[in-house]
């Protein structure tokens, strides 16, 4: 872990006090008419060239006045360091490059279909694929930058300008998360028995260099919450597993992926975990329902998930995408052949590597302690969320960061070179459409599995 010295001097205060500066003034700056201001590109680009502007500015002014305490600060100048430069470095990505993506379109359609009393799963275009809780979040969100503008500092905004805000607010968000994963990302290494040094560069390298992560950011995916309730659930389960049933709790309710960990607590008898995890589901099915006084939401993705997206394009990294694609190339011209082939395939494999890893938990049972045994099983569930989701883009690979900091923890004298592969091939292959090549991540998973010991 970092230095006691890390939270001295009002860092805390001084954190929170940066990241409302840093949401509020591009804002102020957006809607300025000084001489002053300009911007490069668009007059919607320019509040996060404005972003970047604040962020700079806060960084070297914190710099400065921590320059000559930062080198007193021994080992934890290690993480630091690196941290401050990612930081920048996401800076440039958020100001440069931060555009709507496809994915986002199906967010602000979503908030759109609420606002307008419309079904949320039928009318949204691009459609709308995940549990009510984002829409109702980035529709409240909405509603409260609306109300703020017209309300409170009686400004006027058009409907165009106020989803731009929403954008932005989404992104910085998304911003925070990221950092926020970086930083979890270390302490999960230096829990899991990673050196200092050893975790500094490695967690720098696995989100600098990231294809899966890149995605995430140009795609305006969700998948960094998922991965931020599943390092903060790592980090909890042993002396706070209320927190971490109730991260996950939150995860689930942004994707389903993250409910794979409530086998492994059931593994490991991790009682208050689970009980808070149901709890704080319904707490928040409770939220969205009013009270079970409305329940279209839910209907409505129950009723998609009986017709959810199973994967078929090559990148797409899933069991079903690899089962289709072989049996599209073996069953040519017969769509008979071709569904049976698909289903028999997937069946199989799916079948295998679930046995696979149940059995590698079942088999372990009686060799580590209860803490042990407890980080073994949920790293195996991460490892069942990648095998038996339908569908597996390769931004949801962010995930699969903790899978690679166990596999060095556990391999400093064993396989180490095939979690390097893996690690190669899962976060630094770029994206494709080449058969059979495009299954890099899933073949990088399997491997990551396969050289971790039991």
């Amino acid at each position: 872990m970092t230095s006691n010295k890390l939270i001295q001097g009002h860092i805390i205060p001084r954190v929170i006090f940066s990241c409302v500066v840093l949401y509020f003034v591009p804002i102020f700056m957006y809607f300025s008419t000084s001489p002053w201001l300009a911007y490069s590109y668009t007059k919607n680009n320019s509040i996060f060239e404005y972003f970047g502007f604040t962020g700079f500015a806060l960084l070297m002014l914190h710099g400065i006045k921590e320059w000559k305490r930062l080198f007193t600060l021994g080992k934890s100048s290690i993480f630091i360091f690196p941290f401050i430069l990612f930081i920048f470095y996401n800076l440039l990505l958020f100001s440069e490059l931060s555009r709507v993506g496809h994915d986002y379109l199906a967010y602000e359609s979503s908030v759109k279909a609420l606002l307008s009393n419309r079904s949320l799963y039928s009318s949204s275009s691009p459609p709308y694929i995940y549990p009510p809780f984002l829409a109702q979040s980035m529709t409240l969100l909405y509603r409260l930058i609306r109300y703020v503008f017209h309300n409170i500092i009686s400004f006027s905004v058009k409907d165009g300008e106020l989803l731009h805000l929403l954008f932005y607010s989404y992104q910085y968000a998304q911003f925070l998360v990221l950092n926020l994963s970086y930083y979890l990302s270390y302490l999960l290494a230096r829990n899991f028995g990673l050196q200092n040094k050893f975790s500094s560069v490695v967690v720098f390298v696995l989100f600098v260099i990231n294809t899966p992560l890149y995605r995430n950011f140009s795609q305006n995916q969700v998948n960094l919450w998922i991965l931020c309730s599943i390092l903060l659930s790592f980090l909890c389960i042993s002396k706070y597993p209320i927190v971490a049933g109730t991260v996950v709790a939150f995860g689930i309710h942004i994707k389903l992926y993250p409910i794979t960990q409530a086998f492994a607590w059931l593994m490991s008898k991790k009682w208050r975990a689970i009980i808070s995890l149901v709890f704080a589901f319904l707490a928040l099915f409770l939220l969205e329902t009013r009270l079970m006084t409305d329940m279209t939401l839910w209907v409505g993705f129950l009723k998609y998930l009986m017709t959810v997206e199973k994967g078929h394009a090559l990148r797409n990294n899933s069991v079903y995408s690899l089962s289709f694609n072989l049996s599209r190339l073996l069953f040519r011209g017969s769509s008979a052949n071709l569904q049976i082939g698909t289903i028999l395939t997937y069946a199989i494999i799916t079948a295998v590597l679930i046995f696979w890893v149940l059995a590698r938990m079942y088999n372990r049972k009686k060799l580590f302690n209860s803490d042990e045994l407890l980080y073994r099983n949920m790293i195996d569930a991460l490892y069942l969320m990648f095998f038996i989701s339908p569908s597996v883009w390769d931004h949801h690979f962010v995930s699969a960061i903790p899978l690679v900091l166990w596999g060095l923890s556990k391999n400093v004298q064993g396989n180490w070179k095939l979690v390097i592969v893996s690690t190669v091939l899962i976060f630094f292959s770029p994206t494709f459409d080449v058969f059979f090549f495009s299954y890099v991540r899933l073949v990088g998973l399997i491997l990551l599995l396969y050289s971790t010991p039991l």
